[in-house]
Parts: C-alpha cells; sequence; structure tokens
C-alpha cells in the first residue's frame, strides 16, 4: 500500500470523532456518561495512531528505510505518546485556572494517556492484519 494523499477513511474517521465531540459537549455526556472521556481518547489515539503511520511510512513525505511490524507499531505508539503528554499538559494547564482534586487530576491524567497509547496500539495492529505486507 502506497498512498501519497491522504487517506479518505482517515477524514471519515475524524469527522466520527468531531461529531462524537460535539454532541457530548451539547449533551454533557463527558460528566453525565463516566466512560465518555475513556471512548473518546481511545478514538483520538487511535487516529492519531493511524495518521503518524501514514505520514512516516505511506506520505513520502518523511524518507524511511524501516518499515516493519514493530517500527510502524512503535511509530504509533511513540506519536500518541507524545501528543498525549502535551495535551495534557496544556489540560494540567487550565486545571490550575480552576481548582481540581489533585489526585483525581493525576489519575485521570494517567488513564487518558493510557488509553490513548491502548488506542494507538490497537489501531496500530488492525492496520497491520488488515494490510498484510
Amino acid at each position: 500500500m502506497n498512498y501519497k494523499k491522504f487517506p479518505p477513511s482517515l477524514l471519515f474517521f475524524i469527522l466520527i470523532i468531531a461529531t462524537l465531540h460535539a454532541l457530548a459537549t451539547y449533551f454533557s455526556w463527558y460528566w453525565s456518561i463516566w466512560w465518555f472521556d475513556i471512548l473518546m481518547h481511545f478514538l483520538g489515539g487511535a487516529w492519531i495512531g493511524l495518521v503518524s503511520i501514514w505520514f512516516f511510512f505511506f506520505s513520502n513525505r518523511v524518507e524511511h528505510t524501516l518499515k516493519n511490524k514493530k517500527n510502524i507499531i512503535l511509530t504509533a505508539v511513540i506519536s500518541v505518546s507524545l501528543i498525549g503528554l502535551l495535551w495534557e499538559v496544556f489540560e494540567f494547564s487550565l486545571s490550575k485556572l480552576i481548582v481540581f482534586n489533585e489526585l483525581n487530576s493525576i489519575i485521570d491524567t494517567a488513564t487518558d494517556l493510557f488509553v490513548d497509547i491502548l488506542g494507538a496500539f490497537s489501531a496500530s495492529i488492525h492496520f497491520l492484519f488488515k494490510n498484510k505486507e
């Protein structure tokens, strides 16, 4: 598989995530459905993982010579870890403006990062099974 253009399936996937986020914000699902934030972090991690796989291995924008299963999975997981960490720093900065329970904040941050990485790992495994090379 060698796509140079951004895959339409990834555009469709981010539209689903954006729609879910808009609905969750409007209907307060993030606060009323305890697991909804976890679902969104999983989907976001999966999307970022797949985008990073496309960018680093299939977009022809980055010179690569090490396209193998292990590196595809590592690329997805490391990309999501970095972006997830940056997002959590952003959230932490915002939480300093509003008083939050720090223990809950640490548990929430750790859960968010774990689920982001789980999403990336799952998406990269799915990608490898779907696109056997």
